[in-house]
């Protein structure tokens, strides 16, 4: 599961809740591991489901789940909403490789250098965003289906 740097602020609020600040802060640098495309991703759990599921199938992070989590879908989707999806997936991981930047750097190193309109997900810190400006971004940065580029 590839998650989006809203949901690193909202698991790390709600780590929050039992852990201090810095434990907490860092909390998603230990639930997160890098793909061999070097994209962050979420483990799955020893039983290959996702390691945040109860053992009744429950989201134990529900209020905190990633996009891709909030978008999911039981039933087959059409190719629009399909390409959108991956659309908003390949905007998310962008976006999170910057958050992940700044929870790995070294306090005394600057910043990396963003500009918010290059990705609207950079400085959000939850869903209520215009998808639209989402989409549109994604597609200027060339995340169309059957390109290649794939999230």
């Amino acid at each position: 599961m590839y998650p989006d740097p809203v949901f690193t602020v909202k698991l790390t609020a709600t780590a929050r809740k039992t852990m201090d600040e810095y434990d907490s802060s860092h909390f998603p640098l230990r639930a997160m591991r890098l793909d061999h495309q070097l994209r962050w991703f979420l483990p799955p759990g020893p039983d290959g489901y996702c390691k945040f599921l109860s053992p009744a199938g429950r989201c134990l992070i529900y209020e905190a789940r990633p996009l891709v989590c909030c978008l999911h879908t039981c039933l087959p989707c059409t190719g629009e909403f399909t390409a959108m999806k991956n659309r908003l997936y390949f905007a998310g991981q962008q976006a999170l490789v910057l958050k992940m930047q700044n929870l790995i750097a070294p306090q005394s190193a600057p910043p990396p250098v963003y500009r918010p309109w290059d990705n609207p997900l950079v400085t959000i810190e939850s869903y209520d965003v215009l998808i639209c400006d989402i989409l549109r971004w994604s597609q200027a940065a060339g995340a169309f289906p059957g390109n290649g580029r794939h999230p």
